[in-house]
């Protein structure tokens, strides 16, 4: 087998963390943000979800009288027809006045082609694999809120339980009769037409929540109103209403996009008197911290990775040698450490003197 660095280090870690550092940043920001991740960026899957293993757990009931054995691989089956039905919906939203953005929507990356021939001959045969990722992604957040709880009993072979929160939101559901097709269909597959979309799509398209005013109102409520008495419960909730004050601070005065608003606090909690500085500011500056890090390993990692490539084989002296053999740094990285030759004459604390007081604060 050819060395891991010699076989390219982005081919390798096809995005995983072969560092071991993300989870340290990511870990800090689901601590303060109720479970919710960078890649959670549409609410109405905390209610989809929730309904549709709800719905799959009572039609396996009634299958194993009274028992309920949910089976990975049909749990999967279930998720990828209802993500089909999510991304069509959404993108078909036009139809009763929506804007079709499918920004965000599991599956848009990955089923353009079905989405299109969903479009011209009006129907599709539902895909059965590839809907894990709606699973992993917002059970978390879900259960962060309640809407869904820890399963009571392994024997149960059920990867969840629904909470009463999630009961509510199931049975309000069970009232959208129009709903009754598409639900047939997420449960024992079969082909989604235009019709099947065109009572039912405004109830699963993710544009949709904003007119669903009982769904988003609950919603709301569940993300600041904590579902138990524990304090465990209680310091989750205070973190995600704090994160959602600071984040108002910033945002009021015009939009920002998440990197920005926390850009704007790293630059802010370090250069100001750590007496003034709240909990929740100090935290989010710390993830930025320990993201800039992560990312500075990786292109490290990355830079030794391609020079060993050309050396064959080689000491940490080796490619550092190598390094120092370039004419002038990019007038990007020279701007921030205010030189523009490396020499191997200078200690790290010289190097560090010489580069501004504020060098990487805004970079």
């Amino acid at each position: 087998m050819e060395p891991f660095w010699n076989s390219g280090e982005r081919d390798k870690i096809q995005g995983l963390d072969v560092l071991g550092l993300r989870q340290l940043d990511q870990n800090l920001e689901a601590a303060w943000v109720g479970g919710i991740t960078t890649i959670s960026t549409r609410a109405r899957y905390l209610t989809l979800l929730p309904w549709a293993l709800a719905e799959l757990y009572e039609h396996e009931l009634k299958r194993g009288d009274g028992k309920a054995v949910i089976d990975a691989n049909r749990l999967s089956e279930v998720l990828a027809r209802l993500k089909f039905v999510v991304f069509a919906a959404t993108a078909v939203g036009t139809a009763w006045g929506e804007s079709g953005d499918t920004f965000g929507v599991l599956g848009s990356d990955l089923w353009s082609e079905q989405l299109a021939e969903f479009k011209a001959n009006g129907k599709l045969e539902l895909p059965n694999t590839q809907g894990d990722d709606v699973y992993g992604t917002y059970v978390v957040p879900c259960r962060g809120f309640g809407i869904l709880t820890n399963s009571s009993s392994s024997r149960e072979r059920v990867p969840v339980a629904i909470g009463p929160r999630g009961q509510d939101l199931r049975n309000f559901r069970a009232t959208m009769t129009d709903c009754d097709a598409v639900r047939a269909l997420l449960l024992s597959g079969g082909t989604l037409t235009t019709d099947h979309l065109t009572g039912a799509g405004r109830h699963f398209s993710v544009n949709g929540l904003v007119d669903a005013r009982e769904e988003r109102e609950w919603l709301i409520r569940w993300m600041f109103e904590p579902h138990r008495d524990h304090p465990v419960v209680i310091g989750t909730y205070d973190n995600f209403a704090a994160t959602t004050r600071w984040a108002a601070g910033y945002i009021q005065g015009g939009g920002l996009r998440p990197d920005d608003l926390i850009a704007m606090n790293f630059q802010r909690v370090v250069a100001i008197a750590p007496a003034s500085v709240e909990p929740v500011e100090l935290s989010w500056m710390e993830y930025e911290l320990r993201r800039r890090v992560h990312f500075a390993c990786e292109l490290l990692l990355a830079e030794v990775t391609g020079t060993l490539e050309h050396l064959t084989a080689g000491t940490v002296d080796a490619v550092a040698k190598r390094w120092m053999m370039v004419d002038g740094l990019s007038p990007a990285v020279r701007d921030v450490i205010g030189f523009g030759q490396p020499s191997p004459d200078k200690t790290l604390g010289e190097v560090m003197a010489s580069m501004p007081r504020h060098a990487f604060l805004v970079a």
